[in-house]
């Protein structure tokens, strides 16, 4: 039996000369979760990430006619780009059994269309048996699997609610030896790692932020710290260079993430690690744990320099909090990259200039902002539909369309004038190289030069018709 996974592009699929690349800082990891579950199950598999491999036409055509299974990893983002390449996938193979999953359809809870199944949550554990069924035919059998939308008759069935992992500790975790490490490690197009990682040490957030979807999704889990631990050995012994933690909130529960450190630490692992957390979770001891344990940048979802707007968000975080953050990982050597959200229905003017005296104070190391969009699954989304103001089948309806009190081109002049802002400082410069002198390690000076020279480049800075760099959607 063979599969294909594919990870659709978010410049659109395309082969050979006309292929399009998308730099992407970390694999798609829950893909390499399902390849490793079709593994076991005793599948031939390939995986296809669109945005970092070129394939040619013939080769591409090639694989799918010799699969029984074609997977297709759903991204809102490339919901339309996924429904071209079910479309192109049956042209080619019209006895080819396509499944989908993935962060778009875990915010729906719909068939996709052209599915002929659909998996709702985490597929790890199921996603190998079911396609076995698949391949050979027996899908009276699919009704036993939870999760999953069937078509039968014409007609799509659910067999039940979402999986959830409940013990995340079991898992066999991905099988990275599908993707080739080398062409990850990307931030806004440029390298910032040779062979890179990612891995979760939890899913979920115990947090209720009202613009995040997570909240509408899966409660929160976490592994054991000698469970995560062993994992970042076995990825630092097979060479890479760096690791992300690809979850949103790593020091969810601070006494978890110190002790991660101390065994990274205690076990003499050596890599450079990158991680996201929120503002609140973070003190001295943690950030002393996480520069010993090799910790080189820090994401930080600290959203707002005004009060009002965090409490808005329901972000349970103060304005010092960040301040304060930040100023810890400076002095410990730690890189860092501040994450903001405008838009918000309250926000005005001098909210905006808020933000920028903060960025501007505080020792950030990078930037990174956008604009609020009202995504299904978060309490946002859920106060406007009932409101009126979202249709119930709509994923995603942008702040600018009828929500914010800033009009949306206000909002992107801002963020535009927020980058010029912090980046045209040459005092930025001068601190992360001491940094970088301090670390030893120049990968994001040489980062922040070229990425400077890319702005430069642009006469009017960041243009209306560009989307501004940053950091996290690529991380994320």
């Amino acid at each position: 039996m063979k599969a294909v996974l594919m990870m659709p592009s978010f410049r659109g699929n395309r082969f050979g000369g006309r292929w399009v690349k998308n730099g992407a800082i970390t694999p798609p990891l829950g893909l390499l979760y399902v390849a490793g579950s079709l593994e076991r199950a005793r599948f031939k598999v390939r995986v296809l990430d669109f945005n970092v491999e070129c394939v040619e036409r013939d080769e591409f055509c090639r694989s799918i006619r010799e699969a029984d299974v074609a997977g297709i990893s759903v991204l809102s983002a490339t919901s339309t780009v996924a429904k071209e390449l079910i479309a192109d996938v049956r042209s080619i193979n019209p006895d080819v059994k396509v499944i989908c999953g993935g962060p778009h359809i875990n915010v729906s809870l719909k068939p996709f269309p052209g599915a002929d199944v659909t998996f709702m949550g985490e597929a790890e554990e199921t996603a190998g048996e079911v396609c076995r069924l698949l391949a050979v035919g027996d899908v009276k059998r699919l009704s036993d699997f939870r999760g999953l939308w069937l078509q039968r008759n014409g007609a799509a069935v659910k067999t039940g609610p979402p999986v959830v992992i409940q013990d995340l500790n079991r898992s066999p975790g991905p099988a990275r030896s599908y993707i080739d490490p080398r062409r990850y490690g990307e931030l806004v197009g440029i390298r910032v790692a040779w062979r890179i990682a990612a891995m979760d040490s939890s899913r979920g957030c115990p947090y209720r932020c009202s613009f995040c979807v997570r909240r509408g999704i899966h409660r929160y889990r976490h592994r054991d710290a000698a469970n995560v631990v062993d994992e970042v050995e076995q990825i630092a012994s097979a060479g890479h260079d760096l690791l992300v933690f690809n979850e949103d909130n790593f020091a969810a529960l601070p006494g978890r993430a110190l002790d991660i450190m101390r065994e990274i630490k205690r076990r003499g692992i050596r890599i450079r690690i990158m991680l996201q957390t929120r503002v609140d979770a973070i003190n001295e001891d943690l950030i002393s744990a996480f520069r010993e344990a090799g910790v080189w940048a820090l994401i930080l979802g600290i959203e707002s320099a005004n009060q009002e707007i965090l409490d808005f968000y329901e972000k349970g975080t103060t304005v010092e909090q960040g301040r304060r953050v930040v100023e810890l990982a400076d002095r410990a050597g730690i890189f860092t990259y501040g994450f903001f959200l405008v838009g918000a229905p309250a926000e005005r003017e001098d909210h905006l200039r808020e933000n920028v005296r903060f960025i501007t104070q505080v020792p950030l190391d990078f930037v990174g902002f956008n604009i609020l969009d009202y995504q299904r699954g978060s309490k946002l989304w859920a106060q406007e539909v009932r409101r009126g103001g979202i249709r119930p089948e709509e994923t995603v309806a942008p702040t600018g369309r009828r929500f914010g009190a800033l009009p949306y081109d206000e909002l992107e002049r801002a963020v535009r004038s927020s980058y010029r802002a912090f980046y045209l400082r040459p005092g930025l410069y001068w601190r992360i190289l001491k940094k970088c002198l301090r670390a030893r390690d120049f990968t994001l000076l040489g980062f922040l030069l070229r990425f400077s020279l890319k702005l430069f480049s642009r006469f009017r800075m960041f243009a209306l018709t560009e989307e501004p760099p940053t950091v996290a959607r690529e991380i994320s």
